[in-house]
């Protein structure tokens, strides 16, 4: 339905009552719920309902006391759309295309999904949200002002998304994409370091001996894992080169990963793990979290993930130590740090992987009034301040928390029976994290044991030390994984098409012939590729 349809529809219908009505318009254009709020101090009489996607959708409104606390504080509803993280960008590209588009959209706008976000741009089916705007709420601004990434996701010089900080610059935004593993079984078999940090060749032989022992006892020992999204490069091909994904920048031009040589030696390395069999033979049609569960079960002894303190004490930590009787965490579990393979610029330097600074972002539907999105603005301000966070991490003051002496926070949360504190469950949204995610709290959250805390901080502190090789995510990077070019925006990065023909190889190409296979690929992507190099090298340069 056009505007101009809606509007003379509307005009009929007030000539005809000659009243005021509240009207809700199609599907494609929600109207405000214009209700008064009962709760009455005046600054937000008009109540607004939106429609936005999210996370454990079911978990969020009903009994939720942070929603409620929200929903009467600036007197909004919401109606939440379900995502997960394995149909998240689908949901988001059937949304967009079908006009269905909810009124905040939370996306995973990256270099592999950035051609679709420009279009939509252009298309005008998102609100700009400029430096003037942003400047009237302090917290955001502040936020913003920390993102390298923001200048170069802009849409010809104009923002048209908020992207949520993930506010690591002093630990030079690392990730805990990395490997952890069983080191009581290390020691077993002879290979453990008490600093958790071993070379390419000596992660790898563990592995063997894992396997060939049958450490698990289990008959069916798996050497190495990976959580299902970051097969294949995790096992092999990121160590031999950690530049090999999408466009880089190479002796002076810019180049596509994938066709260097490197890559060639990563898929080899990839191919040797798989038939050695020290790598899990499942792990190429594996979902998301199956290595997970060998895991937690027993029967895998090194698994990569990126291991956030939520990952790591209630994905693994809690459910092995049930899964396990008498087995502590504290004497079985470690992260690996790992050193770069011989013969590599990366030898003898522990790998890590710089993420990018933010971790998602959200757009605004460009049918949103002025009204309605300053009204959501000062939510997300809010959430940014102490108080929000504290209601975010703590939950109600007074209630769940308090204010010592001193002016340090006081959990007032019951103690679970293995002595750490249990969080109040009814105060959780992820739309919230949109603006207060922070490592700071992954050092202090009283609901993790202190050796999941420990393990974190330790995890930080360490890879943001001057002998790690830092995959780089930075200046240069976002350069190119988000120029927008009528190349680029139409090819991307091929990374799906990559990720799909090296887990194909690995699988059915011998060893013999994986080499040429690879070749055979990558020049038969020639032609669409070279297209986007040749744009990026005019360009960029």
């Amino acid at each position: 339905m056009s505007n101009k349809k809606f509007m003379t529809t509307i005009l009929i219908v007030v000539i005809a009552l000659s009243s005021l009505l509240v009207f809700a318009g199609c599907s494609k254009q929600a109207a405000d719920d214009v209700s008064t709020n009962k709760s009455g101090d005046g600054k937000y009489a008009k109540k607004f309902t939106y429609t936005i996607n999210s996370m454990y959708a079911g978990q969020q409104k009903d009994g939720n006391r942070l929603y409620d606390y929200i929903s009467k504080k600036f007197n909004i509803e919401l109606e939440i759309r379900p995502i997960n993280w394995g149909d998240w960008n689908e949901k988001v590209r059937i949304w967009v295309a079908s006009g269905d588009m909810p009124e905040i959209l939370r996306s995973d706008v990256q270099a592999s999904t950035h051609s679709e976000f420009i279009n939509w741009a252009k298309q005008g089916i998102f609100r700009e949200l400029p430096d003037e705007l942003l400047s009237k709420y302090p917290n955001l601004k502040r936020l913003n002002e920390e993102l390298i990434s923001d200048e170069y996701v802009k849409v010809d010089g104009k923002r048209y998304a908020w992207l949520a900080s993930i506010q690591k610059a002093d630990y030079n935004n690392v990730s805990q994409m990395m490997f952890y593993y069983r080191k009581d079984w290390a020691k077993k078999v002879g290979i453990y370091h008490e600093n958790n940090e071993y070379t390419f060749e000596e992660m790898k032989a563990m592995a063997k001996a894992f396997v060939e022992e049958d450490v698990s006892g289990t008959g069916k020992t798996i050497g190495i894992g990976g959580i299902g999204w970051a097969f294949p490069w995790f096992a092999g091909i990121y160590q031999v080169d950690p530049k090999w994904e999408g466009y880089i920048y190479k002796d002076g031009q810019y180049v596509w990963g994938p066709g260097e040589p490197e890559m060639v030696e990563g898929i080899k390395e990839t191919k040797e793990w798989y038939e050695s069999g020290i790598l899990w033979k499942d792990q190429p049609i594996a979902q998301n979290n199956d290595a997970g569960n060998k895991f937690v079960s027993g029967e895998l002894g090194i698994y990569f993930n990126n291991w956030t303190s939520y990952t790591l004490s209630e994905e693994i930590i809690k459910p092995f130590e049930a899964a396990n009787p008498g087995l502590e965490a504290e004497d079985t579990i470690a992260p690996m740090f790992v050193k770069g393979p011989k013969g590599t610029p990366q030898e003898g330097k522990v790998l890590g992987i710089q993420g990018s600074d933010y971790w998602s972002a959200t757009m605004f539907r460009s049918d949103m009034s002025d009204e309605k999105l300053a009204r959501w603005l000062e939510v997300y301000d809010w959430l940014a301040s102490e108080e929000g966070r504290n209601y975010v991490h703590y939950g109600i003051k007074g209630e769940d928390w308090k204010y010592d002496d001193a002016g340090n926070v006081v959990p007032l949360w019951p103690e679970k029976e293995d002595g750490t504190l249990q969080g109040p469950s009814d105060v959780k949204a992820d739309w919230a994290g949109v603006v207060n995610d922070s490592p700071k709290w992954e050092f202090e959250n009283p609901g993790y044991s202190e050796y999941t805390r420990k393990l974190v901080a330790e995890v930080y502190d360490r890879l943001r030390q001057d002998d790690v090789y830092l995959k780089p995510t930075g200046k240069e990077e976002y350069k190119i994984n988000f120029f927008s070019g009528p190349m680029k925006n139409k090819y991307g990065t091929f990374t799906q098409k990559v990720n799909d023909k090296i887990t194909e190889l690995i699988v059915s190409s011998s060893a013999d012939e994986i080499e040429k296979d690879w070749k055979d690929f990558v020049e038969s992507m020639r032609p669409k590729v070279q297209k986007v190099v040749d744009e990026l090298n005019e360009n960029l340069q």
